[in-house]
């Protein structure tokens, strides 16, 4: 290997880095993978303690809740306000999304995942903060913002 040439003295380099790496990465997995068995094992003791005819296999694994910070504390919320604001009709899911990627810079290759995050967070300015009004049902649904009564701008002349 000593009369390799110029070229493969480099990219062995940078192989013998990366498997360095990986393998830095399965020790401490594994280290991870060791205690989460400890703290399982205490639990599933404890629940004995409780209820002598527990069986470990009877309730089943939830998956983890991991958190994706794409967004600042607030800014997608506020992303969609500006676009409800600024299209002044309105408007569907889709184009709120289009909105947003717009807004954000995010390639298009993020409109499945973006998808996801604009309903939540329409549904949650929808049901609790009442800032945004839902009208129709299914994929139908248009949004648009309310007034300070809670009403849809189109229906603000009421108050």
């Amino acid at each position: 290997m000593s009369n390799s040439p110029l070229g493969n003295k480099y990219a062995l380099a940078a192989l013998r880095e990366k498997r360095a790496t990986l393998a830095g990465e399965l020790e401490l997995l594994k280290k991870q993978i060791t205690w989460k068995q400890t703290q399982l094992a205490s639990v599933d003791d404890t629940l004995t303690l409780f209820d002598a005819s527990y069986s470990p296999g009877s309730i089943r694994p939830k998956k983890p809740y991991q958190r994706i910070h794409l967004f600042k504390q607030g800014e997608l919320t506020g992303a969609i306000l500006k676009a409800l604001r600024e299209a002044g009709k309105p408007c569907t899911s889709a184009e709120l999304v289009t909105a947003v990627l717009a807004e954000t810079g995010a390639s298009e290759t993020a409109r499945h995942g973006m998808g996801h995050r604009v309903r939540a967070s329409l549904q949650y300015l929808w049901r609790e903060r009442k800032t945004v009004a839902k009208h129709g049902k299914g994929t139908g649904v248009t949004w648009s913002l309310t007034d300070q009564c809670g009403h849809s701008e189109s229906a603000a002349l009421l108050c």
